[in-house]
């Protein structure tokens, strides 16, 4: 299910690589495990000997990280820092995209950079970087929207089709734009593997009226 390339530096620095449409499951030297979607790279020190973890990120990973109390887990990206000292969380900041975010699943985490300060984010909140305009947004989700893309399937019982093209976005590294006619609040039930997106959303078109244009990692799904 995925593609990872490993390259140690004369400073022991290890580098994670996934390919475009791949996911890597990798465990870091504290036993701290990560996700990598696909297009993304991490890396990190061979042993974490110092006061702190640090890790780089550049493309989308979700962490779930070993509780250390004395050496705080901090993820750099190109301008977000997040620190935790045991939790999981995705983060994404893609260097050709737009935007840079964190959704917090469990526990709490603080967030700096972009003239933030540093907030304390708890429960299962999203803080959104527009990178542009610097507009920074924060507010209340379900994290099981944004946390499951890496996982064998996704299962959708009568789930709300905002709910599930949120899913799609996170699982196939797309953007997808939704036109105005079509209901967000409709209901859908499917499974979803490993298929190529294609084929999940012809299935989505016999279930309502719609059709849709891939045009690279834009999406546009419009009413039939």
């Amino acid at each position: 299910y995925y593609f990872a390339a490993r390259t140690v530096r004369p400073a022991e620095e290890i580098t994670l690589l996934t390919a475009k449409g791949n996911v890597g499951e990798f465990t870091l030297p504290d036993g701290s495990r990560v996700w990598l979607n696909g297009e993304s790279r991490l890396k990190y020190p061979a042993e974490f000997s110092g006061p702190t973890r640090e890790v780089a990120l550049s493309g989308e990973a979700f962490f779930e990280v070993s509780k250390d109390s004395l050496r705080p887990f901090r993820v750099n990206m190109d301008n977000l820092q997040v620190e935790v000292l045991g939790t999981s969380f995705d983060a994404i900041g893609y260097s050709f995209g737009s935007h840079q975010e964190i959704i917090l699943k469990t526990g709490s985490v603080k967030v700096s950079g972009a003239d933030l300060g540093k907030p304390v984010l708890r429960g299962p909140t999203k803080i959104m970087l527009d990178t542009r305009t610097r507009q920074v947004t924060v507010r209340q989700v379900d994290a099981r929207n944004y946390c499951s893309w890496f996982e064998s399937r996704l299962i959708f019982d009568n789930t709300p089709l905002a709910d599930i093209i949120t899913n799609l976005e996170r699982r196939y590294n797309v953007e997808i734009a939704l036109s105005s006619h079509i209901r967000v609040d409709k209901r859908l039930s499917l499974v979803v593997y490993h298929e190529p997106l294609e084929d999940i959303l012809d299935v989505m078109a016999t279930l309502i009226p719609i059709r849709y244009r891939i045009d690279g990692n834009q999406v546009l799904i419009t009413k039939k």
